[in-house]
């Protein structure tokens, strides 16, 4: 539509049409003089004179070389070839952070080319859900799968529950005891579920092992003492038996060597953490803020317990606050991305 207004925005009877030059400077055409002007001219003599008794040619003004009219309907235009660069990348609202993220219009155009109103739509790696927005912007019915529950959040909560629409959602912890099934089936993703609840602004680490004793993070919305990281370890229950005081020393090690400001050691239930380690988490000292009188601990334990306790408790690390995952610029989780962390 902007390229048809841009170029075919004259109308006449016939329709639109754009104006193209009658001259030909570069061609082998001779030179001639036609209506009182010499210019070397596209067209033969006689066809020039067709043109303009049939009210084909136009002068912009008196003495100007002609124009010829070109119709929109005689334009048949280039297909669409297999290099799409006339699609922006996903930037202000629509933008969430995730590296891999497609912008709307590309994939509207996807879906729009590959299925009808009415049809099912499956993106089995749905990501944060540009692929389900598109279909259910183009009446669609839609399924995602994602191996990350953050990003199955992702697809309900920031971007597809704006469409008003109702969805199923499954695979999501709602309870402690969900939440311990998924650790015994799948401990990895246990650890990511672990760390993006632990506190808005905070990701798993995409390597799942040789982590180093981390494993997530988070980044300060400025800089302390000329770090900005914030690391989180996760230690499940494993046979029912808590960790040990000496996983605790590891990871205060992993925080030294890494300059790290902070970290968070997250186990499943509160009562994981024992006198002992409480002891190592204090000997780590505390931090303030941009002159906040507020003192962070440096290390410190959150558990899963927590997380689905009622609300009087304490459902989050004790932290400033932290930027949005994924994006080159610092920005502050909003209200939009906090939702996830309902």
């Amino acid at each position: 539509d902007k390229y048809l207004q841009k170029s075919y925005k004259h109308e006449d009877k016939r329709g639109r049409y754009r104006l193209l030059p009658c001259t030909n400077e570069t061609g082998g055409n001779r030179k001639y003089e036609f209506r009182g002007i010499t210019r070397a001219w596209r067209f033969s003599k006689s066809k020039m004179e067709e043109l303009y008794e049939s009210g084909m040619l136009v002068q912009l003004k008196p003495g100007s070389v002609f124009n010829y009219k070109k119709y929109l309907d005689e334009a048949k235009g280039v297909k669409l070839q297999d290099l799409w660069d006339d699609v922006p990348p996903a930037r202000g609202k629509e933008w969430l952070g995730f590296p891999t993220q497609k912008p709307e219009a590309l994939l509207e155009r996807i879906v729009k080319a590959s299925s009808n109103e009415g049809d099912l739509v499956l993106d089995p790696f749905c990501g944060c859900g540009t692929t389900g927005v598109a279909a259910v912007n183009l009446e669609r019915e839609f399924v995602g799968i994602d191996v990350s529950l953050t990003s199955v959040e992702t697809v309900v909560y920031n971007r597809l529950k704006e469409q008003g629409r109702e969805f199923e959602v499954g695979g999501i912890p709602e309870d402690l005891a969900s939440c311990r099934r998924l650790e015994k089936e799948d401990a990895f993703a246990f650890e990511a579920f672990a760390v993006e609840r632990c506190y808005p602004g905070m990701q798993a680490n995409h390597k799942q092992t040789a982590d180093g004793g981390v494993d997530g993070h988070g980044r300060l919305l400025t800089s302390y003492k000329g770090n900005d990281y914030v690391f989180a370890q996760v230690k499940s229950s494993k046979d029912e038996k808590p960790p040990t005081v000496g996983k605790v020393r590891d990871f205060a090690t992993a925080l030294k060597m890494n300059d790290a400001v902070a970290g968070v050691f997250i186990t499943m239930r509160r009562s994981d953490w024992s006198d002992g380690m409480q002891r190592v988490a204090d000997a780590a000292g505390t931090f303030r803020y941009n002159d906040s009188a507020v003192e962070y601990p440096r290390l410190q334990h959150w558990s899963m317990e927590q997380y689905y306790e009622n609300k009087k408790y304490n459902r989050f690390a004790h932290l400033p606050e932290l930027s949005i995952p994924h994006s080159k610029e610092k920005r502050p989780f909003h209200a939009k991305q906090k939702m996830l962390w309902r």
